[in-house]
């Protein structure tokens, strides 16, 4: 019999809306490469975005952990539309990654990284994972938040974004998203407006916490 305190094991995945990505469909393709997606060295060594990255803890040690790790995950995607995922345990203090995904604006779990995630104990995980697009996060990514038992996920976006998210209580269906979110068809918002209108919206239907880390604090939304 499982442990009280430790995360539901995990079985094999087929719903997209339990996936990290950074599309509110389920389209899959192959990685693109294009300049739209380069990542600004500059930007990664700004104080801004510095500032971002560390306001996700108050600790030192994770403070520093975090910022490498968000720079290596943006420098390796840099110039793609590929998306890697990693995920620190702040018990253990050591990351598990999975970075070798193929497919455009989604993440791809190797068996590796599913078998680290099944180990851990409820709530010591935070995760972290770029959108090329640099959408707001998508209801998989909320999905997955609950799914994987993450206390807390942050998106990287190609452009400096930097969001916060954390868990709902149960499964939010993509048909839900996709209906909402045709609401901003024909009204000239941009790609990204309308993702962040959806976890606005989202974020109070569902009742999950939903920030947009802008200047080194979070910004509720």
């Amino acid at each position: 019999m499982m442990m009280e305190n430790h995360a539901p094991q995990l079985p094999e995945l087929e719903d997209n809306s339990i996936r990290e990505n950074g599309r509110s469909d389920n389209h899959v393709e192959e990685i693109h490469y294009s300049k739209e997606f380069a990542v600004s060295e500059s930007m990664l060594n700004s104080r801004e975005w510095l500032g971002k990255i560390q306001s996700l803890s108050d600790d030192p040690y994770e403070q520093r952990q975090f910022v490498s790790e968000a720079k290596e995950i943006l420098k390796d995607r840099s110039g793609s539309d590929g998306e890697d995922i990693s995920v620190y345990n702040r018990t253990r203090k050591e990351w598990y990654r999975s970075w070798e995904g193929n497919r455009s604006e989604q993440v791809i779990y190797s068996k590796k990284f599913d078998d680290q995630i099944k180990k851990h104990v409820k709530d010591e995980l935070v995760s972290f994972h770029n959108h090329p697009n640099s959408q707001a996060p998508s209801n998989g990514d909320i999905n997955s938040a609950w799914y994987r038992g993450y206390s807390e996920g942050y998106v990287l976006g190609h452009n400096g974004a930097v969001y916060r998210y954390g868990p709902c209580s149960h499964i939010i269906p993509s048909m839900i998203c996709g209906k909402h979110i045709a609401v901003y068809d024909g009204t000239g918002y941009t790609d990204i407006e309308r993702s962040v209108y959806l976890m606005r919206w989202l974020s109070k239907e569902y009742k999950f916490v939903y920030e947009e880390v802008e200047n080194g604090k979070k910004k509720r939304r």
